[in-house]
């Protein structure tokens, strides 16, 4: 029975398929038993290189992608900065005027109701941003809730640690090992106390 090739590239990564490339060149330059190959040798060097190439170029865009999205993020962090302490500006100058406040362009809190311990935190999504090593999680808004506390873990034991503590109902957990596993969870904290935490979430670092 005559045998049939088996190239095998389904199971190869871009470079495991460039190395089997310049493998199978280098064997068959030379070789007497194929001195006619089709397509080129020439020409299928040339692809190598070109999608090596293409690759570094991917390699080079995630990382800048990667480097603006946290130029953004800090951006945005100092511009809450400032406009909280320009709010606590407004509020000290109006001396808690309704409508001196409303006319600075700010609305005013409720008068507070009376609160019980915030309930159990639902995660309701768990997801990759796009970037290494990057998770995102979103969270149902708890009633009573004045801040999330996130913890994660990367021991199977589950030995948690505070990674944030955030007013919003979503948060992107960052420089996270890639390949490794991690849980996550989230518990509310309101003025009568802390509440009971969600239930763990697990995800693969990308």
């Amino acid at each position: 029975m005559l045998k049939k090739v088996k190239l095998g590239l389904r199971e190869l990564d871009t470079r495991s398929k460039a190395d089997k490339a310049r493998d199978i060149i280098s064997r068959l330059e030379g070789n007497p038993m194929f001195p006619t190959p089709e397509p080129s040798l020439v020409e299928i060097m040339e692809l190598v290189d070109m999608m090596e190439l293409k690759k570094r170029e991917l390699e080079l865009e995630r990382e800048k992608t990667h480097r603006k999205t946290c130029e953004v993020k800090q951006a945005e962090s100092e511009l809450d900065k400032k406009l909280w302490q320009l709010a606590v500006y407004i509020e000290s100058s109006a001396k808690g005027n309704t409508e001196i406040i409303k006319s600075a362009g700010l609305d005013v809190r409720a008068d507070p109701k009376p609160l019980g311990v915030p309930g159990r935190v639902t995660i309701i999504s768990v997801r990759e941003t796009g970037n290494p090593g990057e998770i995102k999680l979103i969270w149902d808004k708890v009633h009573g809730a004045r801040v999330y506390n996130v913890e994660l873990s990367g021991k199977t034991n589950l030995r948690w640690q505070m990674y944030d503590a955030t007013t919003r109902t979503r948060t992107t957990i960052e420089h996270l090992k890639s390949g490794t596993q991690y849980w996550f969870r989230v518990q509310a904290v309101g003025s009568a106390g802390k509440g009971e935490f969600s239930e763990a979430v697990v995800r693969f670092a990308p």
